[in-house]
C-alpha cells in the first residue's frame, strides 16, 4: 500500500512539473523589442523578424509571438493603405516609481500599402519626464490641453511621428 501512495505522489509530481515545464515560454517573456535599446539593436531585431511585403495579419502575429501586447498597438485606418504604431516601453512596462523620473520608449512604425503589405518601418525615440506624477515635457507632444498624470497612459500621437527608416529585405 505505501508503493501505491508514493506511486501516485510520484505521478502528481509528474504532471505538475510538465504542466510548469509547458508554461514557461509563455510566462518567460524575453522582451525581443523593448525601450532599453539602442536604434541600432532595435533596427537589427526588427529587421530580423519583418520584411518588405509581409502581410498585415502576418505582422500582428509576428509582434504577438515576440510577447508585444496588443494594447500598445495602434492601427491608424481600418483599411489599406495605412499604418500601425508600437509603443515599446522598458522590459516589464512603464512604471513611474519616483517623484521626479524620465521614463522613455520608442515608436516603432509599420507603413502598409494598398494591398495591405509592409513596405516600411521607422522608429522614433519618445519619452517622457514625469514630475509629482504629471507627464511633462512629453515627446512627441500632447495634444493642445491635455495633462496625463500617472498611472494614466500617455495617449498615442494622432498621426505616426516621423522616425528614422529602419531598412527591411523584401519577402524571399
Amino acid at each position: 500500500m505505501l508503493m501505491v501512495g508514493a506511486l501516485s505522489q510520484l505521478r502528481a509530481v509528474c504532471l505538475v512539473s510538465g504542466l510548469l515545464v509547458s508554461l514557461a515560454p509563455a510566462a518567460c517573456t524575453t522582451h525581443v523589442l523593448n525601450a532599453n535599446l539602442t536604434f541600432d539593436e532595435l533596427g537589427k531585431r526588427v529587421a530580423g523578424s519583418f520584411f518588405q511585403g509581409m502581410a498585415y495579419e502576418d505582422v500582428n502575429a509576428k509582434l504577438t509571438q515576440l510577447g508585444v501586447s496588443e494594447g500598445v498597438r495602434r492601427t491608424y485606418s481600418p483599411t489599406p493603405p495605412r499604418d500601425m504604431l508600437i509603443r515599446l516601453y522598458p522590459p516589464g512596462g512603464a512604471w513611474v516609481t519616483e517623484s521626479d523620473q524620465l521614463l522613455e520608449w520608442w515608436d516603432l512604425t509599420f507603413s502598409f500599402d494598398a494591398q495591405d503589405r509592409l513596405n516600411a518601418a521607422t522608429a522614433f525615440n519618445g519619452g517622457a519626464r514625469y514630475i509629482d506624477g504629471f507627464a511633462d515635457y512629453v515627446n512627441p507632444p500632447l495634444p493642445p490641453g491635455v495633462r496625463v498624470r500617472y498611472p494614466q497612459a500617455i495617449p498615442p500621437p494622432a498621426e505616426p511621428p516621423q522616425g528614422r527608416p529602419i531598412p527591411l529585405a523584401p519577402t524571399t
